[in-house]
């Protein structure tokens, strides 16, 4: 798929689930449950232990069902690693330029971490393709309605402490998509074999995000 079908289906989706320090046989499980339930973006944080060997695993088995990135991608070497695992766009927690520059000579697209206004303004004029905002529970949903008042050609993408209560709210107030980890990717019921519990609560966070934004 092309850079800008990929970036324009993120959009139509709005959701990115995100792993972080899970095995390979845990993401597997976790990844068939999330792909049954209609989740098409999956990313894998990167810096954690086996992380490229579990992007590269989850790739191998399901590539042809949902779309997998690497997660919290710090630097260009990890960038052009990330890609040579198959990663289909980045992810990253802060703005670092060599990392855009990565993403857009490979042709992939790239969700920059910035929080505030300038951060956002700056990473999108580097060359980000989204905005992550980056945690998005300390700022919340009106933070985003404010900052895309003078910004609103700028497409953002909340993360961390994106839960089922405040998701819609996000949308509302204008994010392009959200990014979601631990309060869909529940460890707890990974430990227990619950896997029902996280397919059943993938299928709510897609439900909260149809419709049109208010």
């Amino acid at each position: 798929m092309k850079k800008l079908e990929l970036i324009q289906k993120i959009g139509k989706e709005r959701l990115i689930t995100v792993f972080r320090g899970t095995g390979v046989e845990e993401a597997t499980l976790t990844s068939e449950v999330l792909l049954k339930a209609g989740v098409k973006f999956i990313e894998v944080t990167i810096n954690t232990p086996n992380g490229f060997f579990v992007l590269e695993s989850l790739i191998k088995k399901f590539g042809g069902q949902g779309h997998f990135g690497a997660g919290t991608v710090l630097d260009s070497e990890s960038a052009i690693q990330s890609f040579r695992h198959g990663a289909e766009f980045l992810v990253t927690p802060t703005m670092n330029p060599d990392v855009i520059r990565a993403a857009n000579r490979y042709g992939k697209p790239c969700i920059i971490g910035a929080l505030t206004p300038t951060e956002i303004l700056n990473a999108y004029l580097l060359g980000a393709d989204l905005v992550k905002v980056f945690p998005a529970s300390v700022v919340g949903p009106k933070y985003i309605k404010a900052v895309l008042g003078p910004l609103n050609h700028i497409p953002l993408v909340p993360t961390g402490g994106v839960s089922l209560t405040n998701v819609r709210e996000f949308i509302d107030a204008g994010a392009y998509a959200v990014g979601v980890g631990g309060e869909l990717i529940d460890k707890k019921a990974i430990k227990e074999g619950n896997f029902q519990k996280i397919e059943t609560d993938a299928k709510k966070f897609l439900d909260l995000l149809k419709g049109p934004q208010e």
